[in-house]
Parts: C-alpha cells; structure tokens; sequence
C-alpha cells in the first residue's frame, strides 16, 4: 500500500509538472505570436531595386603601355620630353641624326621628277619606289607618340647609340584603366561581355569606378585546386588618385531588377512545399505563399504574393522556429507521454 502511495504521488508531480512546463511552453508561444505584431517587427512592403553581382579581386592595369624604339639604328639627336611629362597623340618625342636620311630621299624625289618627264613607265615605276623606300627610312628616325598618355622613363640621353630592339621611352595610357580578374569556373555561365562592372580600391575605398566587361579568356588555369577564367574589365575615366599596382575589388553586375517589390530576405522563409512570407491580415499574422526572383544576400524580388503597402515580419525565420519549437514541447509533454509515464508506474 504505501509503495502504491509513493508511485501515484510521483505520477502526481509528474502530470503536474508537465502540465505546468507545457503551459510556460504554450504562453511561450503565444507571446511570439503576440509579439509578431509589434511594429519593431514588421516590415512595409515597397518597390524597390535589387542588384546581384559577382565579386573577385585584381589589380589596376594601365589601358596601355608601350615601351617606344626607332625602327632603325642611329645616333640620338634630340630628346624633346623628360619623366613625368603628359603628351598627345602624335608628338615629336626623339629624333636620330638624319642627314644622310634625309640626303637619300631628296636624291631619290629628284630622281623621280626625272623619270616623270623623260622615262618609260617601268623606270617612273622603280624611281617611284626608290622615293617611298627613303621616305620610310627618313621617317623611321622620327619617334611619335601613338596615343595620348604620361612618359614613365626615358632610357637615352642624346647621342645615344640606339636600334629597333632598344626602348628609348615608355608611356603609359592613363585615360582609362584594365582590371585582370579570375572569375570561378562555377561563376562563369553568368558572365558576359559588357556586363557592368563596380569597382573599388583598396587605397580610395570612397572611390567607386565604372567599368564593363571587354574581354573572356578561352583557357582556363588551376590553382590550389581551385580552376578559373581570366577576364578583363575596362574602367572609364582617370581619376588622379588611380594608380597603376593598385588593389582593387569588382562587383560584376549579372543580373537587377528596377521598380520592383523587395523585401529583405529574413522575411522569406523556402520550404519543401514552397517558399512563404508571414503576413499580417486584419490582426493576425498568416502565412502568404510567395514567387521570389533575384536576391543580392540582403533584399528579395518578390514576384508574386505581396504588393505595395502589406506588412511582414521581418525576422519570421525565428519566430517560425519558436513556435515549431513549441509544438515540439507539447508534443512531448501531451497525453502519450504521461500515459507512457503511468503505463511504467504501474506495480
């Protein structure tokens, strides 16, 4: 008899206890519920834009960068520019000594007058190329710039010996810039010419610059196990703060939507069933099935299911885990568990 007290006394405290900790669990729950309501958890519904990107790392390149030479050898004569000195396309950077050059081509432009008046037509034929061939050779001791840009180095001083195979001066294109990127393979389907790029510098993080895609590699290379594609990306305009060597970040822009309705993505929650958004309706809070589009890790495209002006709770992923978390608790405190409880009581 007094073993049969103690055991139904435990079963007492048990169902009490159980009883007890499932309606702390259901007030619990409840006060989620409740709590989903407050405005410090609800999210207004607007259109909005949504930009998804592709981001790698590279350094700053110069548009272009040509070491100069003459294409013949000679003597340097004059050097007409000096190390940091801006030129336009066109200007007369160096020249060799030409006079006998020059000798050549006046013999060879008389020569031609000559046969022009008194020669057959195969004689005005060769004193013709005779004429261009020491025009070619005069010219060749002129050094031009082939775009406009900023002289890096000058590697003569007049009276130089100089060839075809020598620098003599190294200009830099700094009217734009080339960004080299390693794109991953897996990344590499969403990558097309032209794409808009946003790039960044390491040193001028408030410097934001705009390029485009311009170029694609065809072979890919390994590194670390890791396989890529080399890209180029063209940056626009030449802010003086940007140097060629410097570290930069791209954000490739491979998809975005404008005037849309955008939520941000804790509010969506996807499912095996579908993917939902808790909505308020009147003074509750529903679950809303919803069609999402692109995401940039912050906001959502919602294509279908919500409009201007509905209300959403903003952090529902935590809620929804609360109050699964509840049904859990009664589940486990409910009926089968104290029947189960008495079932292993009985003497």
């Amino acid at each position: 008899m007094k073993k049969f007290v103690i055991i139904l006394v435990v079963i007492v405290l048990v169902c009490t206890g159980g009883y007890v900790l499932y309606k702390r669990k259901a007030s619990g729950v409840q006060a989620v519920r409740d709590n989903l309501t407050r405005t410090d958890n609800l999210y207004t519904v607007a259109k909005g834009s949504v930009i998804k990107t592709i981001s790698s790392n590279g350094f700053i390149n110069p548009l272009r960068e040509k070491n100069l030479n003459f294409k013949t050898t000679g003597r340097v004569k004059t050097l007409n520019v000096k190390k940091g000195d801006y030129v336009e396309q066109g200007d007369l950077l160096a020249t060799l000594d030409n006079l006998s050059e020059e000798l050549s081509m006046t013999k060879a432009q008389h020569s031609y007058e000559q046969a022009v008046i008194s020669s057959s037509s195969s004689v005005k034929k060769e004193r013709s190329l005779e004429l261009d061939i020491a025009k070619l050779n005069y010219e060749n001791t002129f050094l031009y710039a082939p775009f406009s840009g900023l002289v890096t180095s000058v590697d003569m001083e007049v009276d130089d010996q100089t060839n075809s195979s020598t620098a003599v001066i190294q200009l830099l294109d700094l009217s734009g810039y080339i960004l080299e990127l390693n794109i991953d393979e897996v990344d590499m389907a969403q990558i097309q010419l032209d794409q808009i790029v946003m790039v960044t510098l390491e040193a001028f993080p408030e410097l934001v610059l705009r390029g485009k895609v311009t170029e694609i590699g065809y072979i890919a290379s390994s590194q670390s196990g890791v396989v890529s594609i080399p890209i180029k990306v063209e940056i626009t305009g030449g802010d003086p703060r940007v140097k060629p060597g410097l570290s930069a970040s791209a954000e490739i822009v491979i998809a975005q939507a404008t005037d849309q309705v955008v939520v941000p993505i804790t509010a969506v929650t996807e499912q095996a069933n579908g993917t939902f958004v808790m909505k308020k309706v009147g003074d509750k809070i529903e679950r809303s099935s919803v069609k999402t589009g692109i995401s940039d890790d912050l906001m959502i495209v919602i294509e279908e299911g919500l409009v201007e002006g509905d209300q959403i709770v903003v952090n529902n992923y935590q809620a929804i885990d609360l109050i699964r978390n509840g049904m859990q608790n009664r589940m486990q405190f409910g009926p089968a568990a104290i029947t189960g409880v008495r079932g292993g009581g009985r003497p």
